[in-house]
């Protein structure tokens, strides 16, 4: 008789407080469970409760509470344990679940569907289950209407079949299990730099992905710059500059001032070179070399400040740029090797000052130093092929007159610069003139001079002499820039060519040797 009694204490023990929460002693029942206003459940009264508060949109607060889910051990207040396809998702809209789903086994792979109910590029794909069907979120890259969705990797180890998708538009999700395994945060697609996906502050300024491959970056509500793969590009007026990620060179230039001419712009022709190129020409190479001022024997003297003080002429002049090495001497103290200094003001041949910065503070002084290497930083610019000048290309030739040709051009006069067609005046910029002896000098008379002209009989040059010139038994050089005078009247020189001619009364005789004219002209359009 006391085991019974005791039996049917316990069973009451079980029992009666079960009826009382409303489940039965197998399940649950059909009763709902209520909490009353500021009702709460939990560890209380001072450990980790749950607390419901009547309002107008009603509350339930974790209270002393570090929450887990798929964790018993929430090391923070949310503690989420990521799975391949249990992702956490923000916003969005769940679209529509699709069964009976196939998909290649390929990178993208590409899922046949009987219906894609307004999922769209940018939205999320979870795949919950299939044959072959790899589980895990994936992002739509796109969509070909109740066809098929191509995703944004390989979804399959095989030809997926009997596959279970889930549809979700514009979601914020945390992930896991997308090629790296490590969660990460995807931004939901979106084109609108106002309200950019990613803000700050106000929300005005930040970046957005108006697609799979364009990233926007925004300040105040105005969409700045758009980076797409390889290429950061101006995102106001389209066409704006760029900067391209590509290999640069002498052909190639990567910063553009033209976001659609990307043949022109910057490149690189090597060690500080720049290369300034134009329809995939290079026209320009600035490149940076040092001249040696002189060798173990610059020091310093205290003007304010370092002076730098040479023995020979420095050459040197306000904001040139400067280096120094200790060689076989001692550098003045607060000069460093290899560092760029700038001229601060120029004192006389052999002195100037110095500056850590152009037009900043002199360099203080410390010491004198002793016999040290100065060096000039100078940037040389290397001009290729013609170069057009406000409509007018400066231009070079080069003709090289035989001993036969010289002795003839009273006769025959030899065309230099041909005429350039019509309504085109060519102007003559200057001439050398070099005489390559050979075995003999030419017998030249008194009046057998030389002169460059139009066809038409217009000198463009002074008198060429050949007195000390061609009669000499040895090289000469001679340079000649253009004579004509200003206001002079060139109607008649319209679309005529460049000769030279000899202006005697005979023609020049013997000599052994060339005679290389070489001409720098423009060519101008007279608009007639």
């Amino acid at each position: 008789m006391k085991r019974i009694k005791i039996l049917s204490i316990l069973l009451a023990l079980v029992l009666i407080p079960s009826i009382a929460l409303g489940f039965g002693p197998f399940g649950a029942s059909s009763k709902k469970f209520k909490m009353s206003d500021d009702g709460k459940i939990g560890l209380l009264p001072s450990g980790c409760y749950l607390e419901f508060d009547d309002q107008t949109i009603d509350e339930a607060n974790f209270i002393n509470c570090n929450v887990g889910f798929e964790t018993s051990t929430p090391a923070g207040l949310i503690h989420a344990v990521l799975a391949a396809g249990r992702p956490v998702i923000f916003g969005g809209d769940v679209l529509a679940t699709v069964t009976g789903v196939t998909g290649t086994d390929a990178n993208p792979t590409v899922l046949t569907v009987a219906t894609t109910n307004g999922v769209a590029e940018g939205d999320a794909v979870i795949i919950n289950s299939g044959t072959n069907a790899t589980v895990g979120t994936y992002w739509v890259a796109s969509v070909v209407v109740d066809t098929t969705v191509t995703l944004d990797r390989n979804a399959s180890s095989g030809a997926i079949s009997a596959a279970s998708i889930t549809y979700i538009n514009d979601p914020l999700i945390i992930e896991s299990g997308s090629g790296s395994g490590e969660p990460r945060i995807v931004l939901p697609v979106q084109n609108d730099a106002v309200t950019p996906t990613w803000a700050f502050g106000s929300g005005k300024s930040g970046m957005y992905a108006p697609n799979n491959n364009t990233l926007i970056t925004v300040i105040n509500g105005t969409a700045i710059w758009q980076t797409t793969s390889g290429r950061l590009v101006d995102a106001i007026m389209g066409t704006g500059p760029a900067l391209l990620n590509e290999v640069a060179s002498a052909s190639n230039p990567t910063i553009i001032s033209q976001r659609n001419d990307v043949n022109t712009g910057m490149g690189y022709s090597g060690g500080d070179a720049l290369s300034l190129i134009a329809g995939g020409v290079e026209a320009q190479r600035l490149t940076e070399a040092s001249r040696t001022i002189e060798t173990d024997a610059t020091v310093c003297q205290d003007n304010s400040g370092v002076e730098l003080k040479t023995v020979a002429a420095h050459g040197l002049a306000v904001d040139d740029v400067v280096q120094v090495a200790a060689g076989g001497g001692t550098l003045c103290g607060n000069l460093s090797p290899s560092t760029n200094y700038y001229v601060l003001a120029v004192g006389s041949t052999t002195t100037a000052t110095l500056s850590a910065s152009r037009g900043g503070s002199i360099v203080a002084y410390s010491s004198v130093g002793v016999a040290f290497t100065s060096y000039n930083m100078e940037i040389t610019i290397n001009t290729y092929g013609d170069v057009d000048l406000n409509g007018s290309k400066l231009n070079a030739t080069v003709m090289t007159l035989t001993t036969a040709q010289v002795n003839a051009l009273r006769a025959t006069p030899i065309i230099i610069v041909p005429a350039q067609g019509a309504n085109t005046i060519i102007k003559l910029v200057s001439a050398m003139i070099t005489y390559d002896y050979a075995s003999a000098a030419f017998t030249v008379g008194a009046d057998e001079d030389f002169v460059i002209e139009y066809a038409d009989g217009t000198d463009t040059t002074a008198s060429i002499e050949s007195t000390a010139f061609l009669d000499q038994a040895d090289d000469e050089v001679r340079y000649y820039p253009n004579s004509l005078a200003a206001g002079a009247d060139l109607e008649a020189s319209i679309n005529q060519g460049l000769q030279i001619f000899n202006t005697g009364t005979g023609e020049t005789a013997d000599g052994g040797g060339e005679v290389d004219i070489r001409i720098t002209y423009r060519v101008y359009a007279t608009g007639f």
